[in-house]
């Protein structure tokens, strides 16, 4: 009886210890409910956060960085928000190690009013190769070159009597999908063409006109670019002295008036 007694309690112990999930503790001393790498939303979380960190990089090279696998997950749940912990391995060859992938820590925070996750963190930024960064730089600049090039000179009075359309859609399209380097330049080139006699006065007023647009373009594009960051991303992107001026300013315009609308009690989640 004793011994039936004994084995009744070691199979209970060993169902309650399969059913409670495991457990991962961080160097913080933070418990994580620990997850499957393969429930769709891990996954969807692990997508989500390497489309935000791609966007962190004003050269344009953490676009190379691709998802091999994702090691470990957990979840901790929080009053307002959830959190999801990913150790990920991600791929690119540029890396400044020379390893073809490295391994990275992100926590990515989902709100529970909606189903869209807020923000991201991580835990080390991916360090890229000095030369590769220089590369994709200049890349940039030449193909924004290119099409400042083009516009420019089509406002050049055309030796034809029709003259065709200038359209200007690309060129704001190109100019707003990265970090605008070429932006000051831009701007005397449109100033310069206002006060150029060599160009028509009806050119000179479109390039007046286009002045206004560009500069009001510009800067929607990158208020939208920065108002769905976290904080700690606004912050990360106010203190780095690579980002250029203009994006510098504004990230650290948004972080002061989350500081005065979390003073005042507003809900900033």
């Amino acid at each position: 009886m004793f011994k039936m007694l004994k084995r009744f309690i070691f199979f209970i112990n060993c169902y309650c210890l399969l059913a409670v999930p495991p457990a991962y503790r961080d160097k913080n001393d933070e418990v994580w409910e620990m997850c499957s790498v393969y429930e769709p939303e891990i996954v969807d979380a692990a997508e989500f956060a390497l489309s935000r960190l791609k966007k962190l990089s004003d050269s344009g090279i953490y676009e190379t960085l691709s998802l091999i696998r994702i090691i470990r997950a957990g979840r901790s749940e929080r009053t307002y928000h959830s959190n999801t912990l990913l150790h990920m391995e991600l791929a690119s060859p540029y890396f400044a190690s020379g390893k073809l992938t490295e391994n990275f820590e992100f926590v990515v925070m989902k709100t529970k009013t909606g189903d869209q996750y807020h923000s991201f963190a991580i835990e080390i930024f991916p360090e890229m190769n000095k030369d590769a960064i220089e590369q994709f730089q200049n890349q940039a600049i030449e193909r924004r070159k290119a099409l400042r090039s083009a516009f420019f000179a089509s406002l050049v009075p055309s030796s034809t009597e029709e003259e065709e359309e200038v359209t200007d859609h690309d060129y704001f399209l190109e100019y707003s999908n990265n970090s605008s380097i070429l932006f000051a330049p831009a701007m005397r080139d449109l100033l310069d063409s206002i006060h150029n006699a060599a160009i028509s006065i009806d050119r000179r007023q479109k390039a007046e006109d286009l002045l206004r647009k560009y500069d009001a373009h510009f800067k929607r594009d990158l208020l939208i670019s920065l108002v769905d960051l976290s904080s700690a991303e606004l912050h990360t992107i106010a203190h780095d002295n690579s980002v250029f001026s203009e994006r510098r300013a504004l990230a650290a315009s948004l972080l002061e008036k989350r500081s005065r609308s979390s003073r005042s009690g507003a809900n900033t989640y």
